[in-house]
């Protein structure tokens, strides 16, 4: 059975997922401003996956 803090991990990747996503319609409407903020959002979304044992998925965002 999964304890609090996992549960919590897991559901922390639908925000970071969605998070990933609009950073990058920013990015593709304006790429000097938004860029930075994509690679960050990429960067969290990479974390959580890890966090949760997707690391094979976390490596792939990552690069």
């Amino acid at each position: 059975m999964l304890n609090s803090y996992a549960i919590r991990r897991a559901e922390a990747l639908a925000p970071a997922d969605e998070a990933l996503a609009c950073a990058g319609v920013l990015a593709e409407a304006n790429s000097a401003a938004y860029t930075p903020d994509l690679a960050m959002a990429l960067n969290n979304y990479a974390n959580r996956l890890a966090e949760v044992g997707r690391r094979d998925e976390a490596e792939f965002a990552r690069n």
